[in-house]
């Protein structure tokens, strides 16, 4: 019989990325064994995440190996799908847009909520639409820790909704970007139709002017429509993903974590999403080995990824067994420093021809000129 410990085991050896033969030789057990415990784990992983998107690795083992310790209370109920989760939070939204025109009364219950999602045509019980409204309102609610600010220290910004009837046009929904000081809880506003790079930047400027300075520290919420800058170089950035219910991560943000814990690494969402050529560099050369390959990220970071293939091609021809990030970097920064000498020669020669062009404008022209006076 397979106690617990091996269980476990068996798990953290497969999230390492060891495969199923090589988990069976170590550990002494059949393949098949291995094979059986793996797909138990990876049915039961996704699973749990469905339920719980922002559940830990080491909760999923938990779960896994032995009965849940966590509170299921709020769990989401299997025929929650993505569909039925957005059609809730829709009619929820509705509810938190009349609160705010002081429609309290037309707000919807549950069993509205439940009568308009049957007449929608989801097949659900009125207690799995309690349960989802219920871990749905959760989300919305926020914990706050007091905390104690020095004067002009920090400034939080956020964006609002707020509907308006403005001029007796009818209500209208306007974008609200605020600044809250922290240590006097003063408010400065400015409305918007939409929430947009340009308006974040002159709200900004706004904000700063009718304050005669800026304070220490900036903080903010939701950084979706400005770019952070940092003496001249862009911090990071991202491309906004309009599909629904779906992640945009860069595994470059994520390189501190990763090199804690590298065994997360493997099934990432951040590697799935990482360019082709990046993950052709892990499948090929370091998927054995991912400790080394997050310092190659550094490097590729640095130097561009295409100029890293190409300099890992290099040193597998040179010394396949030694394919460290250091090597690596040491091509790459060679074949940089080579590029510019060549365009320092490129530069000077071209220098040298236009002064000899002009040169030689010059005597054409007196010469020219010394023609004229003949004449």
């Amino acid at each position: 019989m397979i106690t617990l410990v091996i269980k476990q085991r068996i798990i953290l050896a497969h999230i390492d990325g060891m495969s199923n033969r090589a988990i069976a030789n170590v550990l002494h057990l059949s393949k098949d064994t291995v094979n059986k415990y793996v797909n138990e784990y990876n049915e039961k992983r996704e699973e749990l995440l469905h339920m719980h998107p922002d559940m830990d690795t080491s909760e999923i083992i938990q779960a896994f190996i032995e009965k849940p310790t966590y509170d299921s209370s709020n769990r989401i109920p299997s025929k929650a799908t993505p569909e039925l989760l957005e059609a809730v939070e829709k009619c929820l939204q509705l509810n938190r847009d009349k609160r705010l025109m002081g429609m309290q009364k037309q707000t919807m219950k549950k069993i509205d909520i439940h009568a308009y999602l049957k007449e929608q045509g989801f097949d659900v019980s009125y207690s799995t639409v309690k349960r989802v409204t219920q871990y749905l309102e959760t989300k919305h609610q926020e914990a706050f820790i007091r905390q104690e600010y020095m004067p002009g220290e920090i400034c939080e910004f956020d964006w609002g909704t707020v509907k308006l009837d403005i001029g007796n046009t009818g209500y209208q929904k306007y974008q609200m970007a605020v600044f809250t000081s922290a240590y006097g809880n003063f408010r400065y506003a400015r409305l918007y139709l939409t929430q947009d790079t340009a308006a974040f930047q002159e709200s900004h400027a706004d904000f700063f002017a009718y304050s005669h300075g800026a304070f220490q520290t900036m903080v903010y919420d939701n950084m979706r429509v400005a770019v952070i800058y940092h003496d001249g170089n862009i911090i990071a950035r991202h491309d906004r993903d309009f599909g629904v219910q779906q992640w945009r991560i860069d595994i470059y943000h994520y390189l501190r974590t990763l090199k804690r814990k590298p065994g997360a690494l493997h099934q990432s969402t951040a590697l799935l999403q990482s360019d082709t050529m990046v993950k052709n560099i892990y499948e090929k050369y370091y998927s054995k080995d991912t400790k080394t390959f997050l310092e190659v990220l550094d490097v590729i970071y640095e130097y561009g990824v295409s100029a890293v293939s190409e300099a890992l091609c290099r040193l597998e021809k040179l010394s396949p067994f030694e394919m460290s990030a250091d090597k690596v970097s040491l091509i790459c920064a060679k074949k940089e420093e080579s590029l510019k000498q060549t365009n320092i020669k490129t530069d000077r020669l071209s220098e040298k021809s236009k002064t000899t062009l002009s040169q030689y404008d010059r005597l054409r022209s007196i010469q020219n000129k010394a023609e004229r006076k003949v004449v």
